[in-house]
């Protein structure tokens, strides 16, 4: 059985260029100092990453959860 690391997308992994309090696009997505060696190292050992993402426009309907994945 592959052990499994579950990670917070929203301000763990990720941030926004623009300063804004969700992603509006792509672009504005800021990888945070220090995830891209943290997720190679887990991967290295061997785990299965699994991102979570709690983004308001899925739960609140203005997008379709398959445009998000």
């Amino acid at each position: 059985m592959a052990d499994i690391l579950f990670c917070d997308v929203d301000g763990t992994l990720t941030a926004t260029v623009s300063r804004a309090t969700f992603k509006s696009n792509p672009r504005d997505v800021l990888v945070l100092p220090g995830v891209e060696n943290a997720l190679c190292h887990y991967a290295q050992e061997g785990y299965l990453m699994v991102g979570i993402s709690s983004e308001g426009g899925v739960g609140g309907w203005s997008q379709k959860a398959g445009s998000c994945i």
